[in-house]
């Protein structure tokens, strides 16, 4: 435990001082928030209304920084630090543990800074503004664990980090392009796409805990399917720990 505390902590300081970011994960999601509700601004809107269209940002900034413990690791292994951090540490579980423990740090981080402006700005009451935080925060922990561990998978493939981000970015893209206009999908199909699409996963994820936490009734896929889901997804990726390669297989290290 010490040594994954050490990598936690190597992690975060890096996380820090990657100012780009912090506006990817941040400033942008808000930026968009803003323009898409200016309107708000002078007519608040009802609390159902202001989950429903905040989930999407929410599920962005969680899927955004998911995949973000891969893209590192693969960064740490093309360049040959992943191989010395297993050596130095005698596991490469240590390192991907930091990892994933720090972004999840992060995560909670954006997301309370996320709420607590949005909630501040367009919700008039306190009783509203508690749930709509434990909503994104519990929603955001439980489906970012599950897709950090599932993106994992991608550290099997033998592509390079420029290749990938690229990939990576345009998905993020239509991910939410398709979970902003998905909310008529007739079954099967709706269940489908929450498999294959993180976001709309997590999307549903906060409509669940935002129906516990409000007591309101909010349309959302089956519970029951989502923590299948969520169950599958954690996994799949832990699973494939003892496959990850600590060599890249693009670049000598």
């Amino acid at each position: 435990m010490r040594i994954v505390y050490e990598y936690v902590r190597l992690f975060a300081i890096m996380t820090m001082n990657h100012k780009i970011g912090f506006l990817w994960y941040l400033v942008f999601p808000l930026f968009l928030f803003f323009v898409y509700h200016a309107p708000w601004l002078m007519q608040q809107p009802e609390e159902d209304t202001f989950i429903h269209q905040s989930s999407l940002f929410i599920s962005y900034i969680t899927l955004v920084m998911s995949v973000e413990v891969t893209t590192s690791l693969i960064s740490l292994r093309e360049t040959g630090f992943l191989k010395m951090f297993k050596f130095v540490s005698g596991s490469k579980n240590g390192v991907i543990l930091g990892k994933l423990i720090s972004q999840l740090v992060f995560l909670i981080l954006m997301i309370l800074l996320f709420t607590a402006i949005t909630g501040t700005l367009y919700l008039n009451s306190y009783a509203h503004f508690l749930p709509f935080v434990m909503t994104a925060l519990t929603s955001s922990l439980i489906g970012g664990l599950a897709v950090s561990l599932f993106v994992l998978n991608i550290l099997f493939l033998p592509v390079r980090q420029e290749a990938l981000m690229t990939l990576l970015n345009i998905s993020v893209l239509v991910m939410f392009l398709i979970s902003a206009n998905s909310d008529s999908l007739p079954f099967p199909l709706g269940h489908v796409m929450a498999f294959i699409n993180p976001l709309e996963y997590v999307r549903n994820l906060t409509f669940v805990f935002a129906e516990w936490f409000t007591g309101q009734p909010i349309s959302h896929l089956s519970s029951v399917y989502l923590f299948l889901i969520t169950g599958l997804y954690m996994g799949l990726g832990t699973t494939g720990f003892k496959w990850i390669k600590i060599v890249s297989p693009t670049y000598r290290t």
